[in-house]
């Protein structure tokens, strides 16, 4: 039934279109009354789960690179063994923005450097804050 009552409608609206365009004619006034029943709305009803408060953030900690063997650290894309970034030497500090994380049997810093580059380096390959390297 209402879509017979929006086809009706639409006709009387396109009929009163097509006599306004007519050459030599004044528009005719048209009224168009449309009766439409209400309709039922559908009910919603929605359950969001509790909102969780941000979790805080945490004070950026620095870290040095020291590795066991004195040799430079990599840093790496990601937190896999062969996706190297770049080296950097022996007291580098490094400046934790993430957290650890585990990948190739080991566990991960996500860091950045002095020069801004920012990946993972294993843990065993850095010294905290507060330890003199070897």
């Amino acid at each position: 039934m209402a879509n017979v009552l929006r086809l009706c409608a639409w006709l009387a609206v396109a009929a009163a279109l097509a006599a306004c365009s007519a050459v030599g004619t004044s528009a005719p006034t048209a009224e168009i009354a449309a009766t439409a029943r209400p309709s039922a709305a559908p009910t919603v009803s929605s359950t969001f789960p509790p909102v969780r408060p941000p979790e805080p953030t945490p004070t950026p900690a620095t870290i040095h690179v020291g590795s066991a063997s004195g040799q430079p650290v990599y840093l790496y894309n990601s937190p896999t063994i062969g996706d190297r970034i770049q080296a950097y030497p022996e007291g580098t500090p490094l400046l934790l923005i993430g957290g650890d994380v585990e990948g190739d049997g080991l566990t991960w810093h996500f860091v950045r450097a002095p020069d801004g580059t920012e990946g993972y380096v294993p843990v065993d390959d850095t010294l905290s804050a507060d330890t003199t390297a070897p």
